[in-house]
């Protein structure tokens, strides 16, 4: 299983099971803005109220490598 690392950085809704705002840093700079329910980011309790921003990793399948040309795997 492959992870991508991401921050969630803002709760958009407490009450149960909680909503929540993760910022995915891509390849070419650009940020992709995630907004789902907590258990979807978090399955280990660690988001929880006032105790954004932190890492989450999100499970994902390769698709395809690519090597950039400053030699990144990408």
């Amino acid at each position: 299983m492959h992870y991508v690392r991401a921050e969630a950085v803002r709760w958009i809704d407490i009450d149960w099971p909680g909503w929540v705002e993760v910022h995915l840093h891509e390849s070419d700079g650009t940020v992709a803005v995630l907004v789902d329910e907590v258990p979807i980011f978090d399955d280990s309790d660690r988001l929880a109220p006032g105790t954004l921003p932190v890492e989450v990793e999100i499970p994902c399948d390769v698709l395809e490598w690519v090597v950039d040309p400053a030699d990144n795997r990408v």
